[in-house]
């Protein structure tokens, strides 16, 4: 059970699709935003998510602007990662495979 519960962290599994769709919303909250492109996360540890990011800025901005718009973008990322982190983990139902394993592997 242990290693059914871990394993999706070992091999880096992605965040929910709720908290790409937040970090995804967070982002184009800014005016200066056009479009996100990806938003790919991956587990690093049970308390630790990378997340890539691909935006298309408006035509027309300042690079001083989007260097604000991204220092912004990733505090904000940062507080909402926190409280995500924060949340008491769902509980994952233990797979019929393994519920029908004979007593012996317990």
């Amino acid at each position: 059970w242990l290693a059914y519960e871990t394993k999706s962290l070992l091999i880096g599994e992605s965040a929910d699709a709720s908290v790409v769709a937040s970090l995804k919303s967070i982002t184009l909250a800014h005016e200066e935003v056009e479009h996100v492109i990806e938003v790919l996360t991956m587990h690093l540890g049970p308390d630790d998510v990378l997340v890539n990011l691909s935006v298309d800025f408006r035509d027309g901005i300042q690079a001083d602007q989007v260097e604000r718009v991204i220092a912004e973008i990733d505090q904000e990322f940062k507080e909402f990662l926190i409280e995500y982190r924060d949340r008491p983990p769902k509980q994952r139902p233990i797979p019929q495979w393994i519920l029908d394993l004979p007593d012996w592997c317990w």
